[in-house]
C-alpha cells in the first residue's frame, strides 16, 4: 500500500486543479481586467451564498493566518493608543487557540491591551460561563476557535455568540466576536449568522484547494481592516492583488464540501470509530481527551489525539513514517518549536508525560477504511517494537 496520509488537519490532499482562467489583474480597467473582476465577484457571491451571507461581508486573504491577524490587529486601526493605555482595554480569548490567534493576541500586550485567557475544561471544551464572567465594558474583542486543531473539540460557539450579543445589546456597546473556523469549514455545519459571529476566518488548503488562499467574514459595519496599506482591494480591508486562480479553486472546493458535508461527516464518524476502537486495543494507549469515547459528537470525527507514554511524540511520528503512515505531533504550525508544543494539552490539565507522547491522527475526504485498518496495524506493530526499548 502507498503512504497513508492521516495529517489532513495540517493540510488536505489537493483535489482541485488550478483553473485555467484569465491571468489579468482584477483591478485593471481593460477588458481582460474586467473579466477577471467579474470572476472574482462571482466567486465572492458564491462563497457568501454557500455560507448564507451577504456578498460584501466576505473578503479574500492569503490564508487563515492573515484573516486572523487582520481581525486581531484591527483595534490598532480604530482606537487611539493613548485611550488604550488610559482605559486598559481588554481582549478575551482561550489558551487553546491556534498559534495564528494566540500569538498575535499576546503581541497586543505591547500596546497596553489586557489579555484574558480562558482555560478549557479537562475535556478540551470551553465553558461559556467563564467567558460571561469576564465580560465588562472594557472588552472590545472575543476570539474563540470553532474546532480545536489538536483535539478536535467542538467549541460552544452558538452559546458564546448569544452571550456576546446579549451583553452588547444591554450595554449599547459592540463587542466583536471572532472565531477561527479553519477546522470547521466544510467539515461540520457552520453558519456564521446563526452562531451570532461578528468575524470568522477560513483557509482553502484544508479543503483540498491550493495553499495561500483564505477568507474573512465580517458583519456589516464592523470596524475591521488590515494594518497593511497600499491598495483599495477587498473593500479596503486587505490590500494586494487577489489570487484569482486560488480563490476560484477555493470556492469550487467549498461548494463540493458543503454539498457532500453530511455524507462525508457520516463516513468520517465511522472511520474515526474504527480507528479509536483499534487504537484502544494497543498497549499503553491514552485517548486524549478520554471523554470523546463517551461523547463523540462533541468532537470533530476528523481529528483524534492519542498518547503512548513514555515514547516521545517525535519518535512515534518517525517510526510510523518509516512504515508509510503520516501523522503529526500536534499543530503543524508549532511542530518545529519544542517550546510551543503542548500548550493546548497543558491547558487541559494533562501531565507532561502524556503531553510529550501525544500524536494527532486527522482524517480527510478521501480516507478509506482500508487505510484506517492498515494504520492501526502499523501503530500496533510499531508500538510493540518501541516498548522493547523503554
Amino acid at each position: 500500500m502507498e503512504n497513508i496520509y492521516l495529517d489532513w488537519a495540517a493540510t488536505g490532499i489537493p483535489e482541485e486543479g488550478t483553473p485555467k482562467i484569465t491571468f489579468a489583474n482584477p483591478s485593471s480597467v481593460h477588458t481582460m481586467g474586467t473579466e477577471a473582476r467579474q470572476l472574482l465577484e462571482k466567486a465572492r457571491d458564491k462563497f457568501a451564498t454557500l455560507l448564507k451571507l451577504p456578498g460584501r461581508s466576505v473578503i479574500f486573504t492569503s490564508g487563515g493566518t492573515e484573516a486572523n491577524n487582520i481581525t486581531i490587529f484591527s483595534p490598532l486601526n480604530t482606537i487611539n493608543i493613548k485611550n488604550i493605555l488610559k482605559r486598559r482595554l481588554k481582549i478575551i480569548t482561550t489558551s487553546i487557540e491556534h498559534p495564528s490567534v494566540y500569538e498575535p493576541i499576546n503581541f497586543l500586550t505591547r500596546f497596553g491591551f489586557e489579555i484574558i485567557h480562558i482555560d478549557p475544561e479537562p475535556n478540551g471544551i470551553i465553558n461559556p460561563e467563564k467567558i460571561y464572567k469576564e465580560i465588562d465594558t472594557e472588552v472590545i474583542l472575543i476570539s474563540v476557535m470553532a474546532v480545536n486543531n489538536e483535539t478536535g473539540a467542538i467549541q460552544p460557539i452558538a452559546e458564546i455568540g448569544e452571550i456576546v450579543e446579549d451583553y452588547s445589546v444591554k450595554m449599547g456597546k459592540k463587542i466583536i466576536f471572532h472565531t477561527d473556523a479553519v477546522q470547521a469549514l466544510g467539515k461540520i455545519p457552520f453558519e456564521p449568522k446563526k452562531l451570532k459571529i461578528g468575524a470568522a476566518s477560513f483557509s482553502a488548503h484544508k479543503l483540498g484547494a491550493p495553499k495561500g488562499v483564505g477568507a474573512l467574514y465580517t458583519v456589516e459595519n464592523t470596524n475591521i481592516s488590515s494594518l497593511f496599506k497600499g491598495g483599495g482591494q477587498e473593500f479596503n480591508k486587505r490590500p494586494g492583488t487577489e489570487n484569482l486562480e486560488g480563490i476560484v479553486s477555493f470556492v469550487t472546493a467549498l461548494e463540493k464540501r458543503i454539498k457532500e458535508l453530511d455524507k462525508n461527516y457520516t463516513k468520517a464518524s465511522q472511520l474515526s470509530t474504527t480507528l479509536l476502537d483499534g487504537l484502544r486495543e494497543i498497549r499503553g494507549v491514552i485517548i486524549v481527551p478520554r471523554e470523546r469515547l463517551q461523547k463523540p459528537t462533541k468532537y470533530s470525527p476528523y481529528i483524534i489525539d492519542v498518547s503512548f507514554p513514555p515514547i516521545p511524540s517525535e519518535v512515534l511520528v518517525r517510526a510510523f513514517a518509516q512504515r508509510g503512515l503520516m501523522v503529526s505531533a500536534g499543530s503543524a504550525c508549532s511542530s518545529h518549536r519544542r517550546e510551543k508544543r503542548g500548550r493546548v494539552l497543558k491547558a487541559m490539565g494533562l501531565s507532561e508525560k502524556v503531553i510529550n507522547s501525544t500524536v494527532r491522527f486527522s482524517l480527510g475526504y478521501t480516507t478509506t477504511k482500508g487505510e484506517i485498518e492498515e494504520a492501526i496495524k502499523i501503530v500496533k506493530e510499531s508500538i510493540e517494537k518501541l516498548f522493547r526499548y523503554v
